[in-house]
């Protein structure tokens, strides 16, 4: 498919052409590409009022072309939750949607058009026992439903098909209808709950505990059995989400010091490896397992590759501080931050570095990758872009006939407005169902009475009054219309 340029301002549709900032939102244009390992842009979240520190809660979720990032806003109490969504193109913000006092989304999900929250309270003492999992319109921060739980906290979400799943802090799991949120069923009491994501595949949603239990719910029935039980007592030193990795076929978990394969079909235990002095950062998997751990000399820490079918270990990156988040694995190469504040890309095969870019800040949470970006949050509340792989060139555009015999009348305006034949391009608009972008377009052409009628039609009075009087039409003329 053809990369489409970039004529109209993705935050307010304004016709921008080749210029690098929209003139009614100023919104900027990110810059064309760039090296691996480049930074392209930066952008602080902050609260409001301007000013009031933000401190981000996880690494945040990416769809519709957003960037969705949870974050507390202030320093005092109650705690303010807010989710903030961003344009990927430039950081630039969206929308945002506040949620009720002492209640936190740390985890908020991404399926089907929709943001799934789910918050928790985070009140010494939670003086209410309700609470809500909120499904959001991802493009527009809008209700699309809500279901009550009556339980103070909510875990995050995870997704299978077209059911959601949870579980809630009266410990029980709830599956219910991503498309109008009806509950399909409720589990009987778990063994206890934790307020991370929980992961799914083949079937089945596993959802790790804070007795370091991992039990496995199923989507047909919400029918669940514990799969794995810890000796430990203490919570997990990671979150559940970050214990826990499915391929086809295995379940990986660690716990403690220990990493198990499992069959996940079965259940039953494939190896167990222990993984070095200790654990620090969360468990990824791609052609091997890749997890942060602590490395026999002091002050000294790993990035540590498994084999995924008998847990020997292949490689090892040693860094001076934490690689506490899961790395992303993409293309060949695994994407590490790490608390020394660097992003490392290492060959996943070799363990070799490829390259790796200083930022400036602890990196503890996991990359978001969408095409040629890697999106990170810091615990301040800081979006960093940065190219992962050299961008692929643009594919030519066809001539706007061709476009226009194939009906792809969008392709057809751009193609046209290239060639800066104003009045084709503003047809071929009409023609797509796009009246605010042809009213621009016949306006750039002189025609303002093809445009003003357009404005109305697009619901844009303000520019239609001025664009009946320079079309010479007086007040009763721009009624009629």
């Amino acid at each position: 498919m053809t990369n489409k340029p970039i004529l109209f301002c993705p935050q307010c549709d304004t016709l921008i052409l080749a210029t690098a900032a929209c003139p009614a939102c100023a919104w900027q244009r990110p810059p064309a590409g760039g090296r691996p390992g480049d930074i392209l842009w930066q952008q602080p979240l902050s609260g409001q009022p301007a000013g009031d520190r933000a401190l981000a809660l996880g690494a945040g979720v990416w769809g519709a072309g957003l960037l969705f990032a949870s974050l507390k806003i202030g320093d005092i109490s109650p705690a303010q939750g807010v989710i903030v969504a961003l344009d990927l193109a430039g950081g630039q913000e969206k929308w945002r949607h506040e949620l009720p006092p002492h209640l936190l989304c740390p985890t908020p999900v991404y399926a089907g058009g929709r943001l799934l929250i789910a918050s928790e309270n985070v009140e010494v003492l939670p003086s209410r026992s309700d609470n809500r999992l909120l499904a959001l319109e991802a493009d527009s921060g809008q209700m699309a439903w809500e279901y009550p739980v009556a339980a103070h906290s909510l875990s995050a979400s995870a997704v299978q098909q077209d059911l959601v799943f949870f579980v809630a802090s009266d410990r029980k799991g709830y599956g219910l209808r991503l498309s109008d949120g009806r509950c399909q069923w409720q589990t009987e009491p778990l063994p206890t709950w934790d307020r991370n994501e929980p992961l799914n595949g083949d079937g089945l949603f596993y959802s790790g505990s804070k007795t370091a239990a991992v039990v496995a719910v199923s989507v047909a029935d919400g029918r669940w059995q514990t799969i794995l039980t810890g000796q430990q007592t203490a919570a997990w030193r990671h979150t559940a989400a970050d214990n826990l990795a499915y391929s086809p076929g295995r379940l990986y978990v660690v716990q403690g010091k220990e990493l198990y394969a499992l069959d996940s079909q079965s259940l039953e235990q494939q190896w167990r490896q222990t993984a070095g002095r200790g654990v620090t950062g969360g468990l990824a998997v791609g052609r091997h397992l890749y997890l942060g751990v602590k490395a026999p000399e002091p002050r000294t820490y790993l990035l540590a590759a498994y084999d995924r079918q008998t847990g020997e270990r292949r490689w090892t990156v040693a860094a001076a501080r934490y690689f506490s988040a899961p790395p992303l694995i993409a293309a060949g190469l695994v994407l590490a931050p790490c608390e020394d504040g660097r992003l490392y890309a290492i060959e996943a095969d070799s363990g070799q570095i490829r390259w790796q870019t200083e930022l400036g800040s602890k990196l503890r949470y996991r990359p978001l990758l969408a095409g040629d970006v890697l999106y990170l949050i810091d615990r301040q509340g800081q979006v960093t872009a940065v190219a992962w792989r050299q961008p692929e060139p643009a594919a030519a555009l066809q001539a706007p006939a061709v476009y226009r015999t194939n009906g792809e009348w969008e392709m057809a305006g751009i193609a046209a407005a290239l060639e800066q034949d104003w009045p084709a391009a503003a047809h071929d608009f009409e023609q797509a169902g796009q009246p605010y972008r042809a009213a621009q377009l016949w306006q750039k052409a002189g025609e303002p009475d093809r445009a003003a009628p357009l404005f109305l039609t697009a619901e844009r009075p303000e520019l239609a009054a001025p664009a009946f009087q320079a079309a010479g039409d007086g007040p009763a003329e721009a009624q009629a219309w």
